[in-house]
């Protein structure tokens, strides 16, 4: 995973070197070298080639510029930023650290209080010359490069609100100054959201500061948006509850049965929650093939995490019988996601039929009421998927026991008819076997009858094929003696036999035949046909 404080020092100072170069920033380096960078912590020149995208070239030019970085984040590695307690590893990090780059021990590492941004955190090539000079363009970049990385939550109340095509623009600000900030979220986040905005609430954003450059106005991108309050919070759930319940949006016509034998479930969950533990414990050996979408599930922060698995598993609907969705309990807040307009609206038309158990008894998020099945926990939804199959196992049991009843009942009243059918068909076995016998004798008389009718039939055949061989034999002389008469005739009158005699035959220019001086002029082309060839002539008169 990538160290996020190196990434946002490397693209600070990346910005300032494509500024005193005069190029696009992506051209001294490439984003995914960036990350690479900030992953890996380069800290020789064989370490640094192994990084994508950064080869001799960027080395010699570049090379003695990170370095310091690297070190400096090596050292630092370890320091939770949150807590600022370190972990057990530094002391051994450092140390390897130490010995793989010698500039290692002359590079200060930041202590945990360093600012988010500041002209010394972003090393030693940075802002740090009386006579560099930024143009206003490339100093704003390097503020938003540097805001980049302050990603913050801000509370405070809605003053203003205006709403645009793809953008909503609103001021958010302090119940106890009036301090006052510009914000803005666009339209699609804002609708994923599911909060109206409106002057006077008190609101909690999530997003990045930045700066827009045409007016050098700071604003903030909001990202996510919440309500503040258990009262203003239960007013929304109320609100949207009531529209979509008038929309019909949880109408029990709507919902449709989960499969009878349901055994490849798509479950969209956390998998570092306890839910996924009590789901996955009472699903039952029953053969199901459960795939997991990992999910956040918790705060408006989830409602992004748990559309994308959505829009994932639709894609692939048909590998699936049925949808899941399970978080534990929690509070109103905690369970915003599962509030989210947008979100209610999927799952209500999802492909799948879908099974929520969201929450406790006391908790029903309106996911839960547009899903198909609604149950109450996630051990609640494991049992209502493997109920079918607990079902059929429990009436196979007693299925197996009531055939052996029937069975042995059968048995016992049916043993006299089957001791008289015995009886009557031994005597029938009787008959058949005399009649057998008589149809015996009847046949073996049948076939010394006939052995005398085929002796006959095969003298006749004897005497019939001497007959034939004869008849055969005079009618091929006969046959003969027809055919060398049609040869002496077909000599005699042969068309060629008459040009031997003298004759010819004459053909004008297309090849017909010439029987008449009518058929031919003075100067026509004619071939004459001779015996031994041919020849053109023409005609004189």
């Amino acid at each position: 995973m990538s160290d996020q404080k190196l990434l946002y020092r490397l693209k600070i100072w990346r910005t300032q070197q494509a500024a005193r170069e005069g190029v696009e920033p992506y051209r001294v380096l490439p984003n995914v070298t960036m990350e690479a960078l900030a992953t890996q912590k380069p800290l020789t020149k064989e370490e640094f080639f192994a990084v994508k995208g950064f080869k001799e070239a960027k080395w010699q030019r570049y090379g003695t510029m990170l370095l310091p970085m690297m070190a400096d984040a090596v050292e630092s590695e370890g320091v939770d930023v949150i807590s600022g307690v370190a972990q057990a590893d530094v002391p051994e990090r450092n140390r390897r650290a130490s010995s793989r780059n010698p500039l290692h021990a002359s590079v200060r590492a930041h202590p945990p209080e360093t600012p988010w941004f500041s002209m010394a955190s972003v090393g030693e090539n940075s802002i740090e010359k009386d006579d560099d000079t930024y143009t206003v363009s490339t100093f704003l970049n390097l503020l938003n490069d540097s805001f980049a990385g302050l990603r913050v939550r801000v509370r405070g109340e809605v003053s203003s609100v205006d709403f645009r095509d793809r953008t909503i623009y609103f001021s958010l600000k302090d119940g106890q100054d009036a301090s006052l900030i510009s914000c803005l979220v666009f339209r699609s986040q804002y609708e994923m959201c599911g909060v109206t905005l409106e002057e006077g609430q008190e609101i909690i954003i999530e997003g990045v500061p930045q700066i827009w450059k045409p007016t050098g106005r700071l604003s903030f991108k909001a990202d996510t948006i919440e309500l503040v309050g258990e009262g203003a919070l239960q007013k929304a759930y109320n609100d949207l509850k009531k529209k979509l319940e008038q929309e019909g949006i949880f109408a029990p016509e709507k919902k449709r049965l989960l499969p009878q034998f349901p055994e490849r479930i798509a479950l969209i969950t956390s998998r570092d929650g306890a839910a996924i533990g009590d789901f996955m414990m009472n699903l039952g050996r029953y053969g199901f093939k459960v795939t997991l979408y990992h999910s956040s599930v918790e705060g408006m922060r989830a409602v992004p995490d748990l559309m994308r698995a959505l829009r994932q598993i639709k894609k692939k609907s048909e590998d699936y019988d049925a949808l899941v969705m399970i978080r534990g309990g929690g509070s109103l807040e905690s369970l915003q996601a599962f509030n989210n307009e947008s979100l209610v609206r999927t799952v209500a038309t999802f492909p799948l039929p879908v099974l929520a158990g969201i929450g406790h008894e006391k908790d029903v998020s309106l996911v839960a009421l547009a899903a198909d099945v609604m149950v109450s926990t996630p051990t609640a939804t494991a049992r209502a998927l493997s109920e079918s199959w607990s079902q059929a196992e429990l009436r196979l049991s007693r299925y197996e026991r009531e055939l052996l009843d029937v069975f042995e009942r059968a048995l016992r009243e049916n043993r006299q008819q089957v001791e008289q059918k015995s009886i009557l068909l031994t005597q029938y076995f009787v008959q058949l076997q005399q009649r057998f016998a008589q149809v015996s004798r009847r046949f073996v008389q049948q076939v010394l009858s006939l052995q005398g009718v085929f002796l006959r039939k095969r003298q006749l055949l004897a005497q019939w094929n001497m007959s034939l061989v004869r008849i055969g034999v005079r009618s091929l002389e006969m046959t003969r003696q027809r055919v060398v008469r049609y040869e002496r005739s077909l000599e005699q009158y042969h068309p060629e036999r008459l040009l031997k005699l003298g004759y010819s035959l004459v053909y004008d220019a297309s090849g017909r035949l010439v029987r008449s001086m009518k058929q031919s002029a003075i100067g026509d082309r004619l071939r004459v046909r001779l015996s031994d060839g041919e020849i053109d002539v023409e005609v004189k008169k």
